[in-house]
């Protein structure tokens, strides 16, 4: 047992029993009622200033950089990497003394592995998981959809009579009856109804023969 300042608060009439920090500070993690009575380094709980890790007082901590949290405590006030260090100098013991010594070497790998998935820290969860996995950045909020106005009944005769000289992929021409109302371009493509069931269709506009008058007649 040897006496040690806290890590904590920095009372100094803290005592270290192996790796166990003892704090008497009531306002301390490492409070134990065992070494109240030791010493006159007990403080009261509201006159207690706790000081970030690395020594600086609370209020000189430079700007833009948070207080540091003590390192957690593991199972009875055992830290992480104490415990790790354990198993692993009981697991070369093991593996020396053992006679099949690549058995050894698989099983104290296993526990290794083991040991680290079952002590490893918590982390707190992410601030917003309206996220984009692949990006990480905030989902963005499609914009709003706007509605075209239906199409007038489908009608080819009059006004609205257009023709149009297509050529397909197999060099063929087809002539198609279509009706000019509704008719628009959509990039290279002309979206039209034609006849006779007034069935809407995309031409290439590369492949249109009458294309000067077609249009002339859609805008």
């Amino acid at each position: 047992m040897s006496t040690v300042e806290c890590p904590n608060c920095g009372n100094p009439g803290a005592t270290k029993v192996l790796w166990k920090v003892k704090c008497p500070n009531p306002a301390c993690p490492y409070f134990d009622a065992s070494v109240t009575g030791r010493g006159t380094h007990a403080l009261p709980a509201d006159t207690v200033e706790l000081k970030p890790m690395g020594g600086a007082p609370a209020g000189d901590t430079p700007p833009g950089r948070p207080l540091e949290a003590p390192p957690s405590p593991g199972p009875a006030g055992v830290s992480r990497g104490t415990i790790l260090f354990v198993i692993l100098a009981v697991l070369v013991v093991y593996v020396v003394n053992s006679r099949h010594m690549v058995t050894a070497l698989i099983r104290s790998f296993f526990v290794m592995w083991v040991a680290r998935a079952v002590l490893k820290p918590r982390t707190a969860p992410p601030a917003s998981r309206h996220r984009d996995p692949r990006t990480s950045q905030p989902h963005r909020t499609p914009a709003p959809r706007v509605e075209r106005p239906p199409d007038p009944p489908f009608d080819a005769s009059g006004d609205r009579h257009l023709e149009v000289r297509f050529r397909n992929f197999r060099k063929e021409e087809k002539v198609f009856t279509a009706d000019r109302a509704g008719a628009r371009w959509k990039r290279n493509h002309l979206l039209v109804r034609v006849a006779p069931k007034g069935i809407r269709i995309a031409l290439n506009r590369d492949r249109i023969e009458n294309l000067p008058e077609v249009q002339a007649a859609v805008r």
